[in-house]
């Protein structure tokens, strides 16, 4: 597996495992979760683009093992900004 970017929230971490491009208008981020009882999650965050590809039009959180979309507001919103902040937005 590619070395994998890290961060910690309250015994929990977050690492950053690939992204993915499908037809320019679809992005896709693996992220793996590690809980504080060391039970790994797989999600995905699924960005939809606008046509002209300038601004993300809808983000999907889910666990990437069950296809479950994420509505747990707190989770989700750990997840994306662990993953603004590996991207640097």
């Amino acid at each position: 597996m590619e070395q994998m970017h890290k961060r910690q929230y309250r015994g929990a971490q977050f690492y950053f495992k690939s992204r993915e491009s499908t037809d320019g208008l679809v992005e896709r981020y693996h992220i793996l979760l590690e809980d504080a009882d060391g039970v790994d999650v797989n999600y995905v965050v699924t960005d939809l683009l606008n046509s002209s590809r300038t601004h993300v039009h809808e983000t999907i959180v889910a666990d990437s093992d069950t296809d479950e979309i994420i509505t747990n507001e707190y989770l989700r919103n750990k997840i994306i900004t662990f993953l603004n902040n590996y991207l640097g937005d």
